[in-house]
């Protein structure tokens, strides 16, 4: 793995941690509502809509949450997929590697920032950022070989 890709994995790992919320909180709906613990409204045909209030139709959706939940399944596979990966790399740092990396991309700080709380120069902070990256590269070397 390159160490541009590496780097852009890392930018787009709280996108992917979001992410696999977001869609793991859907498909919690989707569950409840295909059990039935989520009360529908219910079904009306355009002959019994004529006498209510409401006017509005409602249909058996039954497909579309089937397919709603099938793309909701596809997209949290594939951001985990993404979040183990990082997962894996960020195993092999102590946990000085880890905090300056989640200062880095988690936090968005400046290298200035993270210069002042480590009391060291902007460009230490680029450099020791170079070297975990290419610790991470090693490691992601020898878990594809």
């Amino acid at each position: 793995m390159r160490e541009k890709e590496l780097d852009l994995k890392l930018k787009l790992f709280k996108y992917q941690v979001k992410s696999l919320i977001i869609y793991e909180e859907k498909l919690i709906l989707i569950n409840e509502e295909l059990s039935g613990n989520i009360h529908s409204v219910s079904y009306r045909g355009e002959e019994e809509s004529k006498y209510q209030r409401n006017k509005k139709v409602y249909k058996n959706n039954l497909i579309e949450v089937l397919d709603e939940e099938t793309y909701y399944i596809e997209k949290r596979d594939t951001s985990l997929y993404a979040v183990r990966e990082i997962m894996k790399y960020l195993q092999c740092l102590n946990n000085e590697e880890v905090d300056l990396l989640e200062r880095i991309y988690w936090y968005d700080h400046s290298y200035d920032r993270i210069a002042e709380v480590y009391n060291y120069d902007k460009s230490t902070i680029s450099r020791k950022k170079e070297i975990i990256l290419s610790k991470m590269q090693r490691v992601a070397s020898k878990k594809l070989v």
